[in-house]
């Protein structure tokens, strides 16, 4: 007679072997998925087991944070670099807000660290589940935010002194202008009962607040100049150039100029109104500083960069004038710094409103010797279209 066969039952031992096999396994398959992930990344990538113990980094985290795998593989992340990672908002993040949240992004986090320095890092955090559904491990992200937070400071802090700049020099223009108005007519209708040091003193208060008017507006001018939106259309070098010749159509009769405009101007990706600013600034300049005895000679042509010369499409403003010093070529694009006394008229402000117009469209402005005597003032604007 024939036993009836039973069939197989896996023992107890059996069966947890089995089941340990498979935990194993999903693990294993969820590390080779964040390690495949965080191998193409740039930016510092960590993943965490559900003890918060490093699996893995990529190069990017030991290059940014200079610490080398045996200081990070298998270690507890508040351990890192003699427990510099033991930070009270990334616990936060890790304890208590991803395990709510499941995936948390753009969490911020200010620290000092020991081999880096001050850091302000941008942390986003990820659970990676396993077949079984479960939390298996923590993809944390990092990027390094700390230029970028310096330079929103640095350009919020230029913003609210622009902002001061344009307040403050239009609030004073009213109560000077009053000033100088009245000072007017008392020299007018009353200076003839002054003597002559009374009628002089009257003088130099008049000058004064002319000059004083002139300091305004160019800081009006200066601070409207850094509000500038960069314009997306070109306008003909030719049309800027005649404009600004216009504006100085009695300057130039009065000095006997010579005035000879190339005629290949390039079209510029400039702002009009700004752009003809700082031309007309440059042909000022130009009739401004001559050569004793000596009518100005001004020649505006297209810049060609030669080999070596910075890119970008703009203008040249040649003058005959007696040049510019080597140790001035720069302090005399920074705002208010003269490379002349006050014999010479003019506020310091021309040139620096020049380079400002010329930086808010993507460009510069400089000066260079002019071969034979005299100088060659630049001004560049944006890339040419297309």
């Amino acid at each position: 007679m024939k036993k009836k066969s039973r069939a197989y039952s896996p023992s107890p031992i059996s069966r947890d072997i089995t089941e340990r096999k498979k935990a194993e396994q999903i693990v294993k398959e969820a590390r080779d998925y964040a390690e495949n992930i965080i191998a193409t990344v740039r930016e510092p990538l960590v993943v965490l087991d559900r003890d918060l113990k490093v699996v893995s980094v990529n190069r990017a985290f030991y290059q940014t944070f200079k610490v080398n795998p045996e200081e990070t593989e298998g270690r507890f992340i508040y351990d890192l670099g003699n427990r510099q990672w033991d930070i009270p908002k990334l616990r936060q993040l890790l304890e208590d807000i991803l395990p709510r949240k499941t995936v948390f992004n753009d969490y911020e986090v200010e620290h000092r660290f020991k081999t880096i320095g001050q850091k302000t890092m941008l942390l986003n955090g990820r659970q990676i589940y396993g077949k079984a559904n479960d939390v298996q491990m923590i993809l944390l992200a990092i990027e390094d935010i700390t230029e970028r937070r310096k330079a929103e400071a640095l350009a919020a802090k230029s913003k609210e002194l622009e902002t001061l700049l344009h307040v403050t020099s239009h609030d004073l223009s009213e109560p000077l202008r009053s000033i100088e108005n009245f000072s007017r007519m008392l020299l007018d209708e009353q200076g003839g009962r002054l003597d002559e040091e009374g009628q002089d003193l009257l003088r130099r208060v008049v000058k004064g607040g002319a000059r004083m008017r002139l300091l305004l507006n160019d800081i009006l001018t200066f601070s409207r100049v850094r509000r500038i939106t960069p314009p997306t259309k070109e306008v003909a070098g030719e049309v800027i150039v005649r404009e600004a010749l216009d504006g100085l159509e009695a300057r130039i009769q009065e000095t006997k100029a010579k005035v000879q405009v190339a005629k290949d101007l390039p079209p510029l990706r400039a702002d009009w109104t700004w752009a003809t600013q700082a031309v007309y600034n440059l042909v000022s300049n130009a009739l401004k500083f001559t050569r004793p005895g000596e009518s100005p000679e001004v020649e505006i042509a297209a810049y060609r960069p030669a080999p070596g010369d910075p890119d970008g499409e703009g203008l040249i403003v040649r003058d005959r004038g007696p040049g510019v010093a080597p140790e001035h070529t720069k302090r005399i694009f920074e705002l208010f710094q003269r490379a002349v006394g006050h014999e010479v008229e003019g506020t310091g402000a021309g040139l620096a409103i020049v380079r400002a117009v010329a930086e808010r469209h993507g460009g510069n402005s400089w000066v260079r010797p002019r071969e034979g005597g005299g100088s060659e003032f630049i001004v560049t604007f944006g890339k040419k279209l297309g």
